[in-house]
């Protein structure tokens, strides 16, 4: 206690990270002899808010190898010519690929009328809430169509699990694919291939989303749901055409990021859809090994 006394602590608050980047950030600093540890800062928290979010001052803004150098120029910060060449040299030299400098234009200020912590606790009660929300999405679509599908958590968890490893382009752009496939699996399962036609639909194999739509107008007669659900699952296919074109030009790796996660959570509300538009059940198909019973 006598040392942190007199010594200068300094503290970096991420305002968005994830929870396992968090924790490896965590792991790899706790080895350095100069961290003191890591908090996880609640808004909701009045303590928290006084202590980070208000004192702390706005420095950096963070996206994947590119650093953007914030100042406010309200009240004067901006820095000089000189001060900016040093500050890029000094960032691409510790691995950033590119440094820009970007204007805050009072935020975070006195005069900042949303900087306060009525409105910072209303932020964090809401992000809150909404996981509770995706999480009990997440929730309905594992276990109503895993009774259904067993093989589906397996192939939702691969996908996942693709994402948060992926490193490269094509790692990412896999990600979008796979998520594709999840769609075709669970049509192939609720609604199988057939010769027929509906309404100039052809039902065969490759058409996986014109089974989709054909399951879904078994279930609802509301012509406004099923508009809804083929207008989601068209923006999902676009989606995933766009990300394979990206993949294919070299794009950077930061968009195709953006866009597998954003694959990820619309294949989540696709399959949520299609749960919640089945007044009953699905019927339960457990996968049975009867393989150890012997012959």
């Amino acid at each position: 206690m006598e040392n942190f006394g007199q010594t200068d602590i300094f503290v970096i608050c991420f305002e968005s990270v994830t929870k396992e980047f968090a924790v490896k950030l965590h792991k790899l600093l706790t080895a350095e002899e100069c961290y003191l540890g890591a908090v996880e800062v609640d808004d909701a928290a009045e303590i928290h808010w006084e202590l980070y979010s208000d004192a702390l001052a706005l420095c950096y803004r963070l996206s994947e190898c590119k650093i953007a150098v914030l100042y406010d120029e309200t009240q004067g910060d901006e820095p000089s010519a000189e001060e900016k060449e040093e500050d890029t040299k000094r960032l691409l030299a510790i691995g950033f690929e590119q440094v820009t400098f970007e204007e805050t234009h009072g935020k975070h200020t006195y005069f900042d009328k949303y900087h306060n912590f009525k409105h910072a606790r209303r932020v964090a009660e809401w992000k809150s809430k909404f996981g509770d929300v995706l999480g009990f999405m997440a929730d309905e679509v594992v276990c109503r169509l895993g009774d259904h599908i067993p093989e589906l958590p397996n192939k939702l968890w691969a996908a996942i699990d693709t994402y948060d490893n992926a490193e490269t382009d094509e790692q990412y752009a896999q990600v979008s694919a796979t998520c594709r496939r999840i769609l075709e699996f669970v049509a192939d399962k609720i609604f199988p291939p057939t010769t027929e036609v509906r309404d100039g639909r052809k039902l065969g194999p490759n058409n996986y989303r014109n089974r989709l739509m054909a399951f879904v107008e078994d279930q609802i007669k509301s012509e406004t749901q099923v508009e809804l659900i083929a207008s989601g699952l068209d923006l999902f296919a676009e989606h995933v055409e766009k990300l394979q074109e990206l993949a294919n030009k070299g794009v950077h790796s930061e968009i195709q990021r953006e866009g597998a996660r954003r694959a990820l959570l619309r294949t989540v509300f696709i399959l949520d859809d299609i749960v919640a538009l089945r007044p009953e059940s699905f019927p339960i198909k457990p996968d049975i090994d009867t393989s150890f019973l012997g012959s």
